[in-house]
């Protein structure tokens, strides 16, 4: 018989341990093999083989486990073996390094690994072991289950634009083109849930209104009803013909005399509603201001008028008592008045009260008096049925004992119990054990009936009393008679697979008459849901920390809800360490130093340019967007130094208009030019004087 496999998982998982079985070292390495593409250990009987017992394999088992030390190896199973002795076609499993594979050798004279402790676990396996519970750091597993495996938990400024502030609109409104504008600042968070996200921020100009008469001040121009053409009050006079207007300033074209020129008194058209209680209506009051002169002006206000009053609440008078419960009671009605959706209600509710609590009743709307008595409190007392105060049940034959009165049940006790005048009649004490029958057929009466002893194993103890001969008969005579064995219950998981209880049946002293049945649940496996895997492929390569790093896909397997489950997930490792970089998934090879001195201005970029641009807040570079008119004919900028100058001028695309290199060679021709001229007249008058 096999030893099973011992895995030791001791509070945090610090240490694992194989005891003393060649068998699921080997089937441990193979499956690791499968998975990494290694070479697997044979386990045919020809050529049948198991790990080796050397330092160096010992270290790759850990490891492969998950663990950096071997903290203790052996070779001797269960059968107190440890060496091959028979050659055959028998091999070991030796971990080769150079080949970063297992190399299958001759087992002669080798030990085999049949018990194994490892411990000190690698720090992760993936990005998820090293999450610190802080939503703002970019939790990253490097060299993800291996020995140099880290965790790096960097801080991450910012995973949405609003994190870095609120876009709205900065100070005032200013006028342009005719139209009203305001600054407005507008927030991007960079690289956004990263490591390397950063906040920036830009301000341009918004439009905030279109205006239809200009600008000014900040506000669109609205001209007044006394310059707007327009017969605002229809009375057919318009502007200044009105008079109602003082001049273009007024604003308002009404003139009046009375209230009534202005409106009538009216609801505003809004519907009913409650307040306080009652029902209240908003009216509209309309008021002639100056009457009868030019500055006269009309006004309204909205009031609220209560138009119905819905009354208080209020209690109605007690009614006559009357019986309820065997107690007294009266009631009377809760009137409840006031305003629901614009309108009165009233709701009426009974409100009941007791008046008296009875201890023998209410008959009539009053309590009944009674002078009956029950010492022994068995219900049933000395009066008689009808009288009152009585509980309606016969007098009682015996009230100093509960247990005797008309309705209790005759026993075998020599005492009339039930108020008839007969004692123990009806064979009350006629029992199995005393009546001379057979009762449970086992040819065995009264006395010689094991069941009728107080002792089934003792014939001296026969007590006649008791009722029941079958009480040694024989329970069971084999296991069926207990019960059919089978599944019962749900499939549940244990250890990572499915199992359901098995239910088996066992007869005890079969045959006897001290038989007795009992069951047993065991635990049996319906399905093994296997063990965890990766697959063999990347399914892509990426840079990451200046190295190649490789994807692949990862299957948890387990068992949940009493079913197998297998849930995929993607872990990542490195692949190649870069000596001088990464790029597209690849190692950068080595790169000569770039020549980076310039000669003339510009080039070596316009940075100067833009940083001048940028920090004169004329335009943002990062949104692309102009942020005020710039008039491109009077600004000009050296691009050499680290101010601004006025070398030429700038068109309005934003291009320099001064001198470019072209010009200057140009120039210098034209110079050179001039002097050669200039030798050959000197020469041709030196030649002729």
């Amino acid at each position: 018989m096999l030893i099973l496999l011992s895995v030791s998982l001791i509070a945090s998982q610090e240490t694992r341990l194989w005891s003393e079985n060649i068998y699921d070292i080997r089937n441990f390495v193979n499956e690791k093999a499968s998975l990494l593409g290694y070479t697997q250990v044979p386990v045919s009987f020809n050529g049948q083989g198991f790990v080796s017992n050397d330092a160096v394999t010992a270290d790759k088992v850990c490891d492969l486990a998950g663990y950096k030390t071997v903290e203790s190896r052996g070779c001797v199973n269960e059968d107190g073996k440890c060496i091959f002795t028979t050659p055959y076609n028998n091999v070991v499993g030796v971990w080769d390094v150079s080949e970063n594979d297992f190399e299958m050798v001759s087992a002669v004279g080798k030990t085999w690994l049949a018990s194994l402790t490892c411990s000190d676990p690698f720090e992760c396996f993936n990005d998820n072991d090293c999450d610190d519970s802080d939503s703002y750091t970019e939790d990253v597993c490097l060299n993800a289950g291996t020995a140099e495996s880290s965790c790096s938990n960097e801080e991450i400024v910012c995973k949405a634009d609003n994190e870095c502030g609120s876009d709205g609109y900065i100070g005032g409104n200013v006028c342009s083109s005719g139209n009203v504008y305001r600054n407005y600042r507008d927030y991007d968070c960079l690289n956004a849930g990263t490591a390397d996200s950063s906040c920036s921020s830009s301000v341009y100009l918004k439009l905030v209104d279109s205006c239809n008469y200009g600008c000014s001040n900040g506000a669109c121009v609205v001209p007044t009803k006394c310059a707007n053409g327009i017969d605002d009050d229809g009375d057919g006079l318009v502007d200044l013909d009105d008079a109602g207007c003082d001049s273009i300033f007024d604003d308002d074209e009404k003139d009046c005399y009375s209230n009534l020129d202005c409106g009538v008194d009216e609801c505003s058209g809004e519907p009913n509603f409650c307040s306080n209680g009652d029902v209240y209506q908003d009216f509209n009051f309309f008021t002639c201001n100056n009457a009868g002169f030019n500055n006269a002006f009309c006004s309204s206000v909205v009031n609220a008028q209560k138009i119905f009053e819905c009354g208080e609440d209020y209690y109605t008078s007690w009614e006559g008592n009357y019986c309820k419960d065997d107690d007294v009671y009266h009631k009377r009605n809760y009137v409840e008045k006031g305003c629901s959706i614009g309108a009165c209600f009233s709701n009426v509710f009974e409100k009941i009260e007791k008046v008296s609590e009875c201890d023998y009743g209410c008959f009539n709307g009053d309590c009944i008096e009674s002078t009956c008595e029950d010492n022994d409190i068995d219900n049933y007392d000395s009066c008689n049925p009808g009288e009152p105060g009585d509980d309606g049940k016969d007098a009682d034959c015996n009230d100093n004992d509960s247990n005797v009165n008309p309705g209790a049940l005759e026993v075998c006790n020599g005492v009339d119990d039930n108020c008839d005048g007969v004692i123990d009649e009806g064979d009350v004490c006629v029992t199995e054990c005393n009546d001379g029958v057979d009762n449970d057929n086992d040819d065995a009466v009264d006395s010689e009936d094991p069941g009728c002893w107080d002792d089934v194993e003792d014939s001296t103890s026969y007590n006649p009393d008791l009722d029941d001969e079958s009480r040694a008969g024989s329970v069971c005579c084999d296991d069926d008679d207990c019960g059919v064995e089978g599944y019962v219950g749900d499939d549940f998981c244990d250890e990572g697979n499915v199992y359901r209880n098995f239910e088996e049946f066992f007869c005890n002293n079969a045959g006897l008459g001290t038989s007795y049945c009992t069951n047993l649940l065991t635990a049996l496996l319906i399905e093994d849901c296997g063990e965890n895997y990766c697959e063999d492929d990347y399914s892509r390569e990426f840079c990451k920390n200046g190295d190649v790093y490789g994807e692949k896909t990862c299957y948890d397997t387990g068992c949940s809800d009493g079913g197998c489950f297998s849930d995929s997930f993607e872990t990542s490792e490195k692949i190649e360490n870069c000596e001088y970089g990464c790029s597209n998934g690849e190692c950068k090879e080595e790169e000569e130093d770039e020549d980076d001195s310039c000669t003339v201005p510009g080039e070596c970029g316009n940075e100067e340019f833009q940083r001048d641009f940028e920090d004169s807040g004329i335009y943002d570079y990062n949104s692309d967007r102009e942020v005020l008119d710039i008039d491109y004919n009077n600004v000009n900028y050296d691009l050499t130094g680290d101010s601004v100058q006025n070398l030429g001028s700038v068109d309005e695309s934003g291009s320099e208009k001064g001198f470019d290199s072209f010009t200057i060679v140009i120039f210098i021709l034209m110079i050179l030019i001039v002097v050669l001229v200039i030798s050959i007249i000197i020469a041709i008058l030196f030649r002729a004087g």
